[in-house]
């Protein structure tokens, strides 16, 4: 399979950029030629990823000016780590005071609103604000009626850490309930702005088991991983950089927080800074499945290769911290979360070169030159592009799954020598192709 890796490294999200897409890394599933020969080969099987398309769709994205990116980011750099907490002392000095509802105990710290309706939210100790960033946590509900959420705090605008006891500000707060449930919002001034309401999830345990949250926060989009399956995901793009933190919600919801971790882009730990947007090799660009009004592309058609071929969705798996596509086997895959037919934006397909069990269904895009016709289908429609760029790229690069201003489509395969070592092609061949007639018309 093609892979596009981006968790801990981070992509201009590679998803995403998470932070800064760089691999298209392959996995143990990899698939080795099945001969040798100097033509591209097919791109290695990654991670494993499960979405709950169920909350992921539940609402409509809100509004934003940024086009939609890929859901997963080709392997980049691993994202740097700058906080992993596990609460054994509280030398990185957290608010420590059960009287204001967040307090350090032996390998956990405790938060737990003291009076309704308040919540409690406290900054992460971090020597400075982050634009993309990913943080994992494991939390535990410890007691208190049914009903309580928690879960962790992006783009904080305070200037100093939040403290536990301020209900004010302007912030995201990515989020999981006691009953199975998931939701996003922004917090503007004193009130709550939906971005995903409470909305029910399978991958979610409910009362006091522990769960595990993953948040992407790259670009606009903010996304949520809860125990390893994609579950909700928004773009907003009000807040673009801030702290970061952990919130607990609920009337008497007693809560402990046993990990927290949280990593950037490479490029934003080296310049501490957070005003300049830059893609880090460590974060999905986007990582949802496509919008309501995205087509699916079932079919392309790229008549100068003699190339007639379903496509299939190539779904987002998780896997080790890092998102990937599932490049499907004999057929060409959309990626999920990247632009649809006809659509502004970048389309992404996959495909495999050449492999004993998947395939070859991309074996000939070598052959494919700048000005040929390439085809794609959403059922009936019909949309057609122009090749605009044929070039291999090291298998770090991540730009060419970047959403691009104009309709495009970006095909994708393997090629170069294959490295055992990390049982992966050394480059990808990349075809770029623009939008220039819808429908025939």
């Amino acid at each position: 399979m093609i892979s596009v890796l981006v968790s801990r490294v981070g992509t201009g999200f590679i998803v995403v950029s998470f932070v800064g897409l760089a691999l298209l890394a392959a996995g143990p599933g990899a698939d080795v030629p099945t001969q040798p020969r100097p033509a591209p080969m097919a791109a290695a099987q990654l991670a494993e990823v499960r979405v709950d398309a169920t909350a992921v769709q539940a609402a409509p994205e809100t509004a934003s000016a940024v086009p939609a990116e890929p859901t997963a980011e080709p392997s980049v750099p691993l994202t740097p780590t700058v906080l992993d907490e596990d609460f054994a002392d509280n030398r990185m000095g957290w608010p420590d005071n059960s009287v204001r509802s967040a307090w350090l105990a032996p390998g956990a710290y405790h938060l737990a609103p003291q009076e309704p309706p308040r919540f409690v939210a406290v900054g992460a100790p971090l020597s400075m604000p982050v634009r993309d960033v990913v943080i994992t946590a494991r939390f535990r509900k410890l007691g208190g009626p049914p009903g309580g959420g928690y879960g962790l705090i992006v783009r904080d605008q305070a200037p100093l850490a939040r403290d536990g006891v301020r209900q004010d500000g302007h912030y995201y707060v990515l989020e999981v309930g006691d009953r199975g449930e998931v939701g996003i919002w922004r917090r503007d001034d004193d009130a709550w702005v939906d971005l995903l309401p409470w909305t029910l999830s399978g991958a979610v345990q409910p009362g006091g088991a522990a769960n595990d949250l993953e948040v992407w926060a790259t670009g606009s989009r903010l996304s949520l991983l809860v125990n390893g399956v994609l579950v909700a995901s928004r773009v907003d793009d009000l807040l673009p950089a801030g702290g970061v933190g952990v919130f607990v919600g609920g009337d008497g919801n007693d809560v402990a927080l046993e990990r927290l971790v949280v990593r950037v882009p490479l490029q934003a730990a080296e310049v501490h800074a957070i005003g300049t947007p830059q893609a880090a090799p460590s974060a999905p660009v986007a990582a949802p499945p496509p919008s309501a009004e995205s087509l699916p592309i079932t079919r392309l058609v790229i008549p100068g290769i003699s190339l007639d071929t379903d496509v299939v969705p190539a779904e987002l798996r998780h896997s080790h911290g890092s998102i990937t596509w599932d490049v499907p086997a004999f057929k060409v895959g959309h990626a999920q979360t990247t632009a649809g037919a006809g659509g502004p934006g970048n389309a992404v397909l996959v495909g495999h070169v050449t492999s004993r069990n998947l395939g070859n269904v991309f074996e000939d895009l070598r052959s494919v030159r700048v000005g040929d016709d390439i085809q794609v289908f959403s059922g009936p429609r019909r949309f057609e592009y122009r090749a605009v760029d044929v070039r291999t790229v090291p298998r770090s690069e991540v730009e060419v799954v970047r959403a691009t201003a104009a309709p495009s489509i970006t095909l994708l395969t393997c090629t170069g020598l294959w490295l055992p070592v990390v049982s992966d092609y050394a480059e990808r061949l990349v075809v770029r192709a623009e939008l220039i007639r819808a429908d025939g018309s």
